[in-house]
């Protein structure tokens, strides 16, 4: 059950109590009142301390008495107000929901904002279409909770578009959260915590949203509908704030394919902060542990930061939608464990970092990739053959990314491309373009394909270095050929001095700087552990000029090129 709902709930029930008396204590019995797509009921409700006579509250309960519940709900002032048991039940299409409060209690209650609430527990059921779920609620405490801001975002519409947020409940807890899914799964949440929950009404009445809602089993919806969706998702998330949501001991467990042994995914801690605006200053899970013996997941952190959600619902709501995809600033995933009958696979880190977006991509990224391992020694081991030929019983990769593209410039620099396996070797490499279309990045893909002719090279540097991976290799093919090692060396560098001359369309000998980097890479098939690579157009060359040149071979003459092996 989501905040929001609960203390809705609640804030109808305390309509329900809402009975104050003067210096006195009064009560009544079985009262029942009509709310949007249900109904609130209490045996009896019992207050204290209030200014108002029981005549007054009666007034303010009657359906004849003008006013919306939250105006009424705004005289509301109490020492006390306590239910013992409060049902609540609502239907929307074919879903319907009973939820039954028990020892429900406000303190100091002034003008409809209650100081503290405290409900005892709650149990739940739901159905829909002859499924029926159940679910238990322990111990809840909320403080500064305000019953009228929480109607109107229940019951209203906004009328004004630039309504002001309210802060509708300062704190909430909830002990202890079950829920039982027809068919055998299962929910639960060892404690639930958040702190200012708040917003305004939507532009449609929250209540109205659940008869919007696809129905399951009902088909896809129209375009028209699905924008009307979207359009319902954005007012939703940059209507409602939250301050923090967090969630601890977390499992999920749902029927397997036998029985006997359900799947069940665990979250130690989900953790939700600052969703303001539609956008969420952080989200994590913590203690991910999914999967069977045989294969099981394990994560130590997921992070995401500065999550925005509403420009990819925004575009997708537009009369004639454009390519958008949401935005982030930060994601990070650490401690990932995968087990495989095929072997292990983890990975130590990965961290991405995106900035300063377009519509489908940004235009600052950079990427960290620390201790990815892939075990190639599994019981039925098959994924990578001609690596473990050669000896090698896992992949250990790292790798790092750095990008940035100058919009107003139209320049693309890819300033780094590392890539390194232990014990295997490692790449770099960078590049710098320019007249770059903006529309790569804000998803015209049209418009893309006609400008990229005119996108212009400037700079490539590449880097290689052998960390054992050719020994290996010229070792394995010796032993196969019945060859000695420096033969199978001899043979690799003329293939690549082959390949060099065939890149440049030129003949050996021809060209001093094609040359150069043939023997290079023949320097390097020989032994020498490090290549390098730099090529530079001192007037820049465009791609079509390009590709014209290297079929030609005259790319060398186009191209200020330097290379060494060391």
């Amino acid at each position: 059950m989501s905040p929001i709902r609960l203390i809705t709930g609640a804030a109808l029930a305390g309509l329900l109590c809402c009975t104050p008396a003067r210096a006195e204590d009064f009560s009544f019995d079985d009262v029942t009142i009509a709310a949007p797509l249900g109904t609130y009921s209490a045996k009896r409700i019992e207050i204290s301390g209030s200014p108002l006579t029981r005549d007054a509250v009666q007034k303010l309960l009657s359906p004849a008495t003008p006013g919306s519940g939250a105006e009424k709900f705004a005289q509301i002032d109490a020492a006390r107000i306590f239910i013992p048991e409060l049902t609540s039940r609502s239907q929307a299409q074919d879903y319907e929901q009973t939820t039954v409060y028990r020892d429900v209690a406000f303190t100091k209650v002034a003008k409809g904002v209650a100081e503290t609430i405290d409900v005892a527990g709650a149990e739940i059921t739901a159905r829909r279409a002859g499924v029926a779920n159940r679910g238990r609620l322990g111990a809840i405490h909320a403080e500064g909770v305000d019953f009228p801001a929480l109607l109107r975002i229940a019951i209203a519409s906004r009328m004004d578009s630039a309504e002001a947020k309210k802060v509708t409940t300062r704190r909430m807890t909830i002990a202890h959260t079950e829920i039982e899914i027809d068919g055998g799964g299962k929910l639960t949440v060892g404690a639930i915590e958040g702190a200012d929950f708040g917003g305004r009404p939507l532009a449609a009445p929250l209540a109205s949203l659940a008869e919007a809602a696809p129905r399951p089993g009902g088909g896809e919806p129209s375009p028209a509908a699905r924008r009307a969706l979207a359009a319902m998702a954005v007012d939703i998330l940059t209507s409602l704030d939250v301050g923090a949501l967090d969630m601890r001991d977390v499992t999920m467990t749902m029927p397997g394919a036998d029985a006997a042994t359900p799947e069940a995914v665990r979250f130690k801690h989900i953790a939700l902060s600052r969703l303001i605006d539609g956008r969420i200053g952080r989200f994590a899970l913590e203690g991910v542990d999914a999967g069977k013996e045989d294969s099981k997941l394990a994560i130590e952190r997921i992070e995401i930061a500065g999550l925005d959600m509403a420009p990819a619902l925004a575009a997708a709501a537009a009369a004639e939608p454009k390519p958008a995809a949401p935005h982030f600033e930060r994601l990070e995933v650490a401690g990932l464990g995968m087990t495989l009958p095929e072997g292990p696979i983890s990975l130590g880190r990965l961290v991405i970092e995106a900035r300063d977006w377009l519509e489908i991509a940004p235009t600052k990224l950079s990427a960290r990739i620390e201790r990815a391992v892939v075990s190639l020694a599994g019981a039925g081991a098959t994924r990578d053959a001609f690596l473990a030929a050669l000896g090698y019983d896992k992949v250990d990769f790292s790798g790092a990314l750095e990008a940035k593209y100058d919009a107003q410039k139209g320049e693309l620099s890819v300033d780094r491309i590392e890539a390194e396996g232990a014990g295997v070797g490692a790449a770099r490499a960078s590049l710098m373009l320019s007249r770059v279309p903006k529309a790569i990045f804000s998803g015209d893909l049209q418009a893309a394909q006609l400008a990229l002719a005119a996108i212009t090279f400037w700079r490539a540097d590449i880097g290689v270095a052998d960390r054992g991976f050719l020994q290996r290799y010229v070792a394995a093919r010796a032993k196969e050929d019945g060859k000695a090692e420096a033969q199978i060396r001899g043979e690799i560098a003329m293939m690549g001095m082959a390949m060099t001359r065939a890149l440049f369309s030129a003949q050996a000998g021809v060209n001093p700087a094609v040359e150069a980097v043939a023997n290079a890479v023949s320097a390097f098939a020989k032994g020498a552990p490090n290549l390098e690579i730099h090529a530079y157009a001192p007037d820049g060359l465009g791609l079509i000029d390009l590709s014209i040149a290297a079929q030609m071979g005259s790319l060398a003459d186009r191209l200020k090129i330097d290379a060494k092996a060391h």
